[in-house]
């Protein structure tokens, strides 16, 4: 309920003033804050845009309950912990599925038939709204998952033997890794892969069920890539160019 205050100033006629409501304030997103939960880039650079199918993380303030985090690897559910996210077009809306919601986080699945183009991203929680936060949706902007879960570092990265890309455990020219991220969407087809600067060759890519939008890149390294302890490995769709994380890779 609003609060209505009315007071006489000295040589004036009666002035209103109209308190805040009371009760809690809605859900905001920060500014930029709506991202590829992979790479972590600004919407604003080449490479930041949000694909169909990906993860995405935002946040913002009020966007779900205090307390402990909830998750759910369910594909579909339009509400999780009393939030949900919507992605509106004009007069049509689309719910993005959340997987994970805290007080300050949401990491949400763009759903596949997403609007492309210019949308607004709107967070409900309880009930309450927060402003449309700009949003554009392309069909493919791949990031790649780094070990540290900020976009940079050693990525996650599985040497031919399915154990993680350590300095220890480095890869060798022209063995299969495989990449995780998120993004590859359907503009797949377009799909690059370098690493050191030179291209390899994709070998396969796919989603895992297991968890919703992550994508899985299969790629050779290339017998010419150079050696290193932190090697740049980069993916390019029909987009842009994605963050960029590391490998170890040895001849020995």
């Amino acid at each position: 309920m609003r609060k209505i205050i009315c007071a006489l100033l000295p040589g004036a006629t009666a002035v209103l003033f109209v308190a805040a409501a009371d009760g809690p304030a809605p859900p905001t997103v920060a500014l930029w804050g709506i991202t590829n939960l992979a790479s972590r880039m600004p919407p604003q650079l080449t490479g930041g845009r949000v694909a169909r199918g990906s993860l995405v993380r935002i946040t913002g303030w009020r966007l779900g309950p205090p307390g402990t985090a909830a998750a759910s690897k369910k594909l579909a559910l339009r509400s999780l912990a009393g939030s949900s996210v919507e992605i509106r077009q004009g007069a049509h809306a689309f719910a993005a599925w959340p997987v994970m919601v805290s007080q300050e986080e949401i990491h949400a699945v763009i759903p596949p038939d997403a609007p492309l183009g210019n949308c607004d991203l709107v967070i409900i929680h309880d009930g309450q709204e927060s402003r449309p936060s700009p949003l554009r949706i392309v069909e493919s902007e791949f990031g790649a998952f780094s070990e540290n879960g900020h976009g940079w570092g050693p990525g996650a990265i599985r040497n031919r033997d399915g154990l993680q890309n350590t300095l220890s455990h480095p890869a060798h020219p022209g063995e299969t890794v495989r990449l995780l991220g998120t993004g590859l969407g359907t503009g797949a087809a377009s799909l690059e892969i370098f690493a050191g600067g030179k291209p390899g060759a994709v070998l396969a890519f796919r989603p895992l069920a297991a968890n919703p939008g992550t994508d899985e890149i299969a790629f050779e390294l290339p017998e010419d890539v150079p050696e290193g302890c932190y090697v740049p490995v980069q993916v390019r769709t029909g987009g842009g160019i994605s963050n960029s994380v590391t490998l170890s890779v040895s001849r020995q």
